[in-house]
């Protein structure tokens, strides 16, 4: 009768041993198509990054205008995404103040007197020594045209524009609205444009969900 009973508690074993072994193997199965997913992702990600072109040179020809563009498409006095800040002080000068992020591997160039305008008017942000953003303000006017001259549309332009964002960011002193697949982002002082960037495009996050209201 012990050895019958005995059997019995290793048989109520089992079934829990199986269910923690069907468990780790459930887990170790999302894991691996997790990480699978992400890698696949960040693959996509990299394969949609666009050869800078700079076929519309932003100070001659009105970019809002023309249809299908990208941000790999902008040129800013010659400047293009990809350049080296090299090339960026060849083609536009040494800036009026240049400021550096993480160790040296983030650097901001602002130019003002050295365009001949007063204030800062056009930012140009590097990543690793290739131009990543190129960031234009109201000063900055005198050199754009038409719809990319910045003089307060209202966010109804813009959607009308542009249609819905991708994304929306709140921060301290204005809204950001980023268009991923065109490679622009917009800045609202309350329902106002004080300035954009022209930035490499990337895949749509499907998940995002952008209340425009």
């Amino acid at each position: 009768m012990m050895q019958k009973q005995r059997n019995t508690g290793i048989n109520r074993n089992i079934p829990i041993q199986r269910y923690i072994f069907f468990t780790m193997l459930v887990f170790s199965v999302f894991l691996v198509s997790g990480c699978a997913q992400k890698l696949l992702d960040k693959q996509n990600d990299q394969n949609f990054v666009l050869q800078s072109t700079g076929k519309y040179e932003i100070s001659k020809v009105d970019v809002f205008s023309e249809k299908n563009w990208k941000g790999t498409d902008v040129a800013v006095l010659g400047v293009v995404l990809g350049d080296s800040k090299e090339a960026v002080i060849e083609k536009l000068g040494l800036p009026d103040k240049e400021i550096q992020y993480l160790g040296g591997n983030a650097t901001n160039l602002e130019y003002s007197k050295q365009l001949t305008i007063a204030q800062v008017g056009l930012l140009i942000h590097l990543d690793n020594n290739k131009v990543t953003r190129m960031t234009f303000k109201k000063p900055f006017n005198r050199f754009l045209v038409g719809d990319t001259q910045i003089t307060n549309q209202t966010k109804q332009w813009l959607f009308n524009q542009f249609g819905k964002p991708s994304r929306l960011k709140l921060l301290t002193f204005f809204t950001q609205y980023e268009y991923h697949e065109r490679g622009l982002e917009v800045f609202l002082d309350g329902q106002e444009m004080n300035g954009f960037s022209i930035v490499y495009p990337k895949r749509e996050e499907s998940h995002i969900v952008v209340n425009t209201v």
